[in-house]
């Protein structure tokens, strides 16, 4: 079952990309391109069966995707973000890129589907009997915490612990930094910034280090086949055609009419 779903995921990655370069490069060819280029990787031949190294892109990518809709890819950043926790780090780039232009809605859909993500998760664990050791696991682990030796392969076998931290310290300076640089961005700018977050998170992983390829080079593929989107931005938000904007309105009129409140009197311009 785990390996027919990592098949799953796999195949939605290859559909990602196509209809990333389709709807957003206007160019399917260059989508197609990427995606037989994921097929040639010899390491995607190698992870087919892998689950846990192809689902956080088979879910980041659909954020790419929904770029236009904020609250949809705060949702479904927050779903990746409780599936595997390394998303976590790209928030900065998607506030920045979001800013004055709907930050707001995406934070708070963010925040809720990664509440809701990790209650279903840890519902699921509860029910069987498995939730204590996997918070207890969770907490343990030294892939995530940098302060810890690592007891899993990876690049820091043989190497000291303590060097891990300022290879920690620089990658959150940098995950900072994208927050403010540069501004305003567009969507090349996302692609290219959380690519490098994705890679940089493999020098201080000590869970197999190195060999989560597949975490970023979907992203890398787009970089190579994307055009110019130096346009792509953020949408503006325009309050007569927002739905959340108009759903408030409603649930004001609402509101008034169960109170039996009078609405608003409309400013005259007469002079």
């Amino acid at each position: 079952a785990v390996a027919a779903l990592a098949f799953v995921c796999h195949v939605t990655v290859l559909v990602a990309l196509a209809l990333i370069s389709w709807r957003h490069f206007q160019d399917l060819a260059a989508g197609m391109a990427a995606a037989t280029f994921y097929l040639l990787l010899p390491y995607t031949g190698l992870s087919v069966g892998q689950l846990h190294h192809v689902l956080p892109m088979a879910l980041f990518l659909s954020t790419l995707l929904a770029y236009r809709n904020p609250t949809l890819t705060g949702a479904l950043l927050g779903v990746a973000t409780a599936a595997t926790y390394f998303p976590l780090f790209v928030l900065p780039i998607w506030l920045s890129f979001y800013r004055n232009r709907g930050e707001g809605r995406f934070l708070i859909a963010f925040l809720l589907a990664l509440g809701l993500g990790l209650t279903v998760i840890g519902m699921t664990l509860w029910l069987h009997d498995e939730l204590a050791l996997s918070i207890q696991a969770a907490m343990e682990s030294a892939a995530w915490q940098a302060w810890k030796a690592p007891k899993a392969d990876s690049f820091w076998t043989g190497i000291h612990w303590a060097y891990r931290i300022p290879v920690f310290l620089v990658f959150l300076t940098y995950v900072v930094t994208t927050m403010f640089w540069p501004a305003p961005k567009n969507l090349a700018h996302v692609i290219a910034l959380c690519a490098a977050a994705f890679i940089s998170l493999q020098w201080w992983c000590a869970d197999q280090g190195g060999v989560y390829i597949l975490w970023y080079m979907p992203l890398l593929l787009l970089l190579v086949f994307r055009p110019n989107l130096h346009d792509r931005v953020a949408l503006p938000i325009v309050p007569e055609t927002d739905w959340l904007t108009r759903a408030r309105r409603w649930s004001v009129r609402m509101a008034r009419r169960l109170v039996h409140l009078p609405a608003p009197v409309e400013k005259s311009n007469a002079t």
